[in-house]
């Protein structure tokens, strides 16, 4: 556990009678209380005196002979596997240090509950939520994946929750490829079927992380486990062994299809994602539906239209000339405005996957979506970068959002001081801080709108200090409150790549959906 609530297994969040936050540990931590314990460690608040940073220490407890390793591997174990699967969507190792015979993990603290902990005192999550969930912890064992190690133990108590976020934590019992021997076991109820069966059991795969995904799915959206205790092991029919998720609506079919006893028949990653991306798309949804068999990806893609209004205008009874004037006001909107998209009246290409932009550096309040392919940029804590920001990438295109406060300019007004300073850096006799650069060409700063806010574009050309050329196209908002979203789309300054990253951007800035917009 890396949070400030006690852990779903094991000790209480009180503090122990011994002083604490007097000593320094590992020469720069002063703990300052228990946050709790699971079988492999404990997990203590504290405070990095070097940088005043709060943190996570968590400390190996489990003895070396009941596992078969010494305490050195185990956290030689832990600590690679956090570092192979870095990711947003994944809990952050700042440090290791011995002390006194333990060994100790420096994690980033988390400000929030545990899933299990939110289900608990909130009950069941929205399809929406769930399904954004979902897409976090799937980016999260994409990395983990790619790099050779399985989770093993996914289940409610070890997904943080901070605001939004969904972040995977305790990787304590991952195989890693280069590491085979496995240590622990998976939590019951959230290990896949092929684990437990009495005659042969298969090994641990990627397919049985995915399951334990689907369980957890289920789980949020029902608040009760899929299969409670030592229910797996009965029956032959899965239907007869979990309580279908009765009110997931769209995500049915991925809670089905990841909960599929045969790993061979089972959803793979992609297919989830397609699905959670149909149910995220398909949020507005909230009528209940019984389990479907996992073999569509589920339902089509839609958007809010007149008719859905008109359904829930009818059971709101609200009288009828207001319904009318509404409808007709909703008609003349689309007519003036055509969904997913913005002034320019560019469109946001259908199989475009919605992201919900993370940074080190606080909340960016935003949404937009980007292409298939797109990975984002992992920002660790070691980032300078003064505003919160998010980089999304695929070679040769690069996607950056960032939000600036207390801007005191107009929209138009950054839009020059970009320029500017982009001009300055290409000057022979520039002196500062950032990257040199040459060949610096600018077009007039273009004033335009944003859903009715006032807008501008900026357009760049430059060469970097290693000979790259670069053209940047960037669009600033500047809200009522001071904070200037800056959304920016790098390209090679010609065709055809030029083209691709002008659409590119087109479509970003079409999905974009600014937090704090007054209207």
């Amino acid at each position: 556990m890396v949070n400030g609530n006690a852990s779903d297994v094991g000790e209480s969040s009180e503090d122990p009678p011994e002083p604490l936050g007097r000593r320094l540990h590992g020469g720069r931590y002063r703990l300052l209380h228990r946050l709790g314990g699971g079988g492999f460690g404990m997990v203590w608040k504290a405070r990095d005196a070097e940088i005043s940073r709060m943190v996570a220490i968590k400390e190996i407890t489990r003895p070396h002979e009941d596992v078969g390793v010494t305490a050195d591997e185990m956290l030689a174990r832990e600590v690679r596997a956090l570092a192979a699967a870095e990711c947003p969507s994944v809990v952050r190792v700042y440090d290791t240090f011995r002390e006194d015979g333990g060994r100790f993990i420096v994690m980033e603290l988390i400000d929030g509950p545990t899933l299990g902990e939110r289900l608990r005192s909130g009950g069941p999550m929205s399809p929406a939520g769930a399904s954004r969930m979902g897409l976090q912890l799937l980016d999260a064992l994409d990395a983990a994946h790619r790099s050779g190690v399985l989770h093993r133990d996914i289940k409610p108590a070890n997904i943080m929750l901070r605001g939004d976020q969904a972040l995977l934590t305790d990787f304590g019992i991952a195989r890693i490829s280069a590491h085979p021997v496995q240590i622990g076991s998976p939590t019951w109820g959230y290990g896949a079927p092929e684990l437990v069966k009495p005659k042969d059991p298969e090994p641990y795969t990627e397919a049985s992380d995915l399951w334990a995904l689907g369980a957890v799915l289920h789980e949020a959206m029902t608040a009760k486990q899929a299969y409670p205790e030592y229910s797996i092991l009965i029956g032959d029919d899965p239907s007869e062994r979990h309580t279908p998720a009765l009110r997931a609506g769209a995500l049915t079919p991925v809670i089905e299809g990841l909960l599929c006893d045969d790993p061979g028949q089972r959803w793979t990653a992609a297919r989830a994602r397609d699905g959670l991306m149909r149910a995220l798309a398909n949020g507005l949804v909230d009528t209940p539906q019984q389990p479907t068999a996992p073999d569509g990806v589920g339902p089509t893609l839609r958007r809010p239209g007149l008719a859905g209004l008109r359904s829930k205008i009818r059971r709101a009874r609200v009288p009828v000339l207001a319904v009318t004037a509404l409808l007709v006001l909703l008609a003349t909107v689309a007519v003036l405005r055509p969904w997913g998209s913005d002034d320019t009246g560019a469109q946001v290409p259908g199989d475009w996957l919605p992201r919900t932009p993370h940074s080190a550096m606080g909340p960016i309040d935003a949404t937009l979506s980007v292409p298939p392919g797109f990975t984002e940029w992992p920002q660790g804590p070691e980032s300078n970068d003064k505003w919160p920001e998010a980089k999304y990438v695929r070679d040769p295109f690069r996607i950056q959002l960032r939000r600036q406060t207390r801007i005191r300019g107009t929209s138009a007004d950054e839009a020059d001081k970009t320029v500017n300073s982009y001009r300055a850096r290409g000057k022979a006799d520039y002196s500062g801080k950032e990257e040199r650069i040459s060949a610096v060409t600018a077009r007039p700063v273009a004033e335009t709108q944003y859903r009715g806010h006032a807008a501008a574009v900026a357009d760049i050309r430059y060469t970097d200090s290693g000979g790259k050329k670069w053209r940047l196209l960037e669009l600033f908002v500047v809200n009522r409150d001071g904070d200037c979203y800056r959304l920016q789309v790098a390209m090679p300054p010609t065709a055809p790549q030029a083209d691709q990253g002008q659409e590119i951007f087109d479509g970003v800035r079409a999905s974009l959906d600014l937090g704090h917009m007054e209207t």
